[in-house]
This record gives C-alpha cells, structure tokens and sequence, in this order.
C-alpha cells in the first residue's frame, strides 16, 4: 500500500480516538448529572470551580457564634438550650485560646461552660461557639441534687444522699490524666456512699479524685476564689456555723440557738446569714465576721425576706414576699432602702461582674395569687420569665430577652451565672432543670 494512504489512515484513526475520548470525558449529554472529573481534567484542572479542600489546615478559624467543624458553619441561635436533661450545676470559664484567624495566629477569649449531669455525675465542657458538648468525667455519682464549681471549674462540691437519707458532702478536683490501659471498672466504696470511676484510654476524661466531708451538712457557701467553704450543721439544740479551708479543716465561727439559716459568702472574711423565708414569718440577715464569729445585723421585720449581697457587701438586693413580690436595694453604709420597678426574687437575680451597680434579674410576667416564696420553692406554682438588665443607681431597666417567646417554651429562670466579662449568661429552668445560655452581646 502507498505509504502516504497508510500515514493518512493512521492519521484519521488518531482524530478518531480523540474525538471519541473528548465525549466521553468531557461532554455532559443534556439533562444528565456531572459525576467525577475525566481523567484528563483530574490532571489538567483548568477552569475548575471545585471549592477549596476542607482538609487545609491552613484554612481561617471560625471566631463567633459559628460552629467550625470541617470548615462547616452552622448558625448557633442567642439564647441555646444546652441540656435536655436535669442539671445539678454549671460554671461559666473565659480561658485564652490560641487559633489561626487570616491565616495569622492569634489569641481570642474562649467563653466555655462546664456543668454536671444531674442523674450521672458526668461532668461536660461545651464552648459556646460550639454545638455538642464534650465529656470529661465519665465518674458516676448518681442522683447529684446540687453542685458548686469553683471560678476556674477544675473543683466542686457535689450534694447527694445515700441509702439512709443522710446528706452527703463531697468535694472533687479535676485534674489532666495520662491515659489509663486498663478498660475494668473500678468500686470505690466508703461508709457513707459508692462512686463509680470507669477507666478509659482518652486523655480528655480527667482524673477525678475527692473528699468527703462531715454528713449531714444542712447548707454550704462558697467564697469569690472558691478557697473557704461556709458551713452549717444542726447540734443537739442550736445551729452550728463553721469555715472550711482549701483543706477541708474545719472551724466553728458560731453557735446559734436558731438552726435555719441561709448562707452566702460574698468575701473571705464575711459572711452572710438569712433566716429560711416565710411569707407568714418575719425574717432577719446579718453578717457575720467569719473571724472572730461577731454578728451584725443588716435589716429584718420583713415578711418572706431573702437577700442577694454584692461581692463587696456594699449593697444588698432585699426581696420581700407574702401575697405577692417586692424587690429593693439596700445601701450598706447609709442603711437606705429604695423600691425597685420590678417585682422579682433575690435568687433569681446575678451581680455583674464588670459593672457597679448592676444586676440581671429574671422577672415574672404575671404574679398569681399565692403565700411566697412557700410555694413558689415547693413547686406548686412556677413563674414565666423575661430576663432583665437593672443598673441599681440609676434605676434603668432594659429587656435582654422575653425567654418564653425566644425559646418557644415557659421558663423560670433559677442559679442564674455571668461570665467574668459580663458576656454570656447561664441560668437553669425550675420547670425541667435545664440548661440555657445567653449571649448578652447581641
């Protein structure tokens, strides 16, 4: 054959191919869907639009109130409901991070709450960027009726009763651990109560060590530096008020005739002591120099009183309670005492930590008819709460959130907590003893 038909055939055949290797790699027949790249453009990727890989660990950080989980981000709403199960108690933490934002790394406050199931003991940390929580503590101590974290969460007091109804007080601290090889339980038995510790191969479950202190510890207070613990305990006939140290020794600061008190800690040298509320009882505070167990008293003859003291003890909230609620300030150095606008409790408000003189306070809409705080605390009624800003100099109230109608749920708020620069704040729904958490920034 002529060599210049062969060379033209070979020619033809070469076009061919490639045309047929173009469809089919490169050609989407109309109305079908575009699966994997060809293999050319697999190599040769000009004019993709295919997004950036997701793996870049070059890839900004996330800061706000975005998730960053594989660079997917998920709008978290301002007011979150953390848990859907009882809450014994929570702390709000501002720890310093470091992150990659703009590709440059930086240092951010990170806002992270730490609280501890109710039902398990187990202890969860979840920022409040973030969407699910982390646990910890996988330490069972069932059926925790309340719990007190120190500032920084690695400590708390935990309340429980064991087999005989007694009270039951103990003091756990969290600490990092190695990882643990062996994967058996291990029963830590004591004369009073059984807590459950499952080893695990992670690190990010912390060693879990405690103390147990005296039974029967009617009520406790923690100081501002989570350092001293203010006690009470019943005698054979009076009320026996004793400090803590950071060692669990104990003090006796006070033996009173009456039994029922109340207890705050505002500073490490004093204390404050309310008698138990009744709508039908006149109540009396005082403060008591934990020192040299002197007492002062700071207002009383006020029917259903409970207090809320600043963290200087210079001004105290003062609620009183009958048919219905009243709220004021008291001003500690010149004894003056002035009405509030709004009409709460004590307990279901927080001292800022930022700001003299002010207070969130969560405010029922509608106050029915009944003997308060009685039974308000024995869960025969509960309130529908809108949450509060009050500056106590002025008088200037500002609506933060109306919870009921941001939640879509009742709530009444109770343990209300405020972050250390005033940004987010956690309370515990009374209906359910839930956790939520709001943003007060926006």
């Amino acid at each position: 054959m002529n060599r210049k038909i062969i060379l033209t055939l070979i020619f033809i055949i070469i076009l061919a191919i490639a045309g047929v290797l173009y469809f089919y790699f490169f050609q989407t027949p109309t109305g079908a869907t575009q699966s994997a790249p060809g293999f050319f453009k697999s190599i040769f990727p000009f004019g993709s639009n295919a997004a950036p890989s997701t793996n870049n660990p070059d890839s900004p950080l996330l800061i706000g109130d975005t998730q960053t989980n594989n660079n997917i981000q998920k709008q978290l709403p301002r007011l979150r409901h953390y848990t859907t199960v009882p809450t014994a108690g929570d702390i709000i933490t501002e720890k310093d991070k470091d992150v990659i934002q703009d590709r440059v790394k930086t240092t951010i406050k990170e806002t992270s709450i730490r609280y501890i199931d109710r039902a398990t003991g187990h202890i969860y940390d979840v920022p409040t960027n973030v969407e699910d929580p982390i646990k910890i503590s996988n330490t069972t101590i069932p059926k925790i009726y309340e719990a007190t974290f120190t500032p920084g969460g690695d400590s708390l007091i935990t309340r429980f009763l064991d087999a005989s109804d007694n009270i039951i007080t103990y003091a756990i601290t969290l600490k990092d651990k190695k990882p643990v090889v062996a994967t058996t339980s291990v029963k830590i038995s004591t004369t009073t109560a059984t807590v459950v510790q499952t080893a695990d191969t992670s690190t990010r479950f912390k060693d879990v060590t405690g103390t147990y202190l005296a039974r029967n510890i009617r009520e406790i207070a923690m100081s501002p530096n989570g350092k001293k613990i203010l006690d009470l305990t019943y005698g054979t006939d009076n009320g026996i008020l004793a400090i803590l140290d950071s060692a669990y020794k104990s003090r006796t600061i006070l033996a009173s005739p009456l039994q029922e008190w109340l207890l705050s800690l505002p500073t490490e040298t004093k204390a404050v002591i309310t008698t138990k509320p009744s709508g039908i009882t006149y109540g009396y505070s005082y403060i008591v120099n934990t020192d040299t167990g002197v007492m002062s008293k700071l207002i009383g003859n006020i029917l259903g009183l409970t207090v809320l003291p600043s963290y200087d003890l210079s001004t105290l909230l003062v609620g009183e309670a009958s048919a219905t609620l009243k709220l004021s300030v008291l001003n500690n150095k010149d004894s003056s005492l002035n009405d509030l606008s709004v009409k709460t409790l004590p307990e279901k408000c927080v001292w800022a930590n930022t700001t003299i003189d002010t207070v969130y306070c969560a405010v029922p809409k509608t106050i029915q008819s009944a003997v308060y705080p009685d039974d308000w605390y024995k869960g025969r009624l509960f309130f529908n709460d809108s949450l509060w800003k009050i500056n106590l100099k002025t008088g200037e109230t500002n609506l933060i959130s109306n919870l009921s109608q941001e939640s879509g749920q009742a709530i009444d708020a109770i343990t209300l907590e405020v972050s250390p620069t005033d940004k987010y704040l956690t309370f515990i729904n009374k209906r359910d003893l839930t956790l939520w958490g709001i943003d007060l920034t926006k």
